[in-house]
């Protein structure tokens, strides 16, 4: 099984490895974040919102069911925003 860190993903992400994002890769790069960065502060979800017929994913961040941050996978730097805003709610 390949795996790969989190650090590594947002790397990925944000074209350094040759510019080959593609809707499906980011929504993929994604659910690795959201699988590594899962000790979540209390009242803390994480959901794929919305899906499109391209493959492009928005993600929310919900405290107690209200809205925290979300974002489309094919927004700039959304793999490093979402990371970001993962690790600001997880628990200390």
């Amino acid at each position: 099984m390949h795996t790969r860190n989190v650090k590594t993903a947002a790397q990925e992400s944000s074209g350094k490895m040759g510019g080959k994002d593609t809707p499906e890769e980011n929504a993929r790069l994604a659910r690795i974040l959201i699988r590594k960065l899962n000790r979540l502060q209390e009242g803390i979800t994480v959901f794929t919102a919305s899906a499109s017929t391209k493959g492009d994913v928005q993600i929310e961040i919900r405290r107690f069911g209200f809205l925290l941050w979300h974002a489309w996978s094919f927004e700039p730097d959304f793999l490093t925003r979402l990371e970001a805003n993962l690790l600001s709610v997880q628990q200390n």
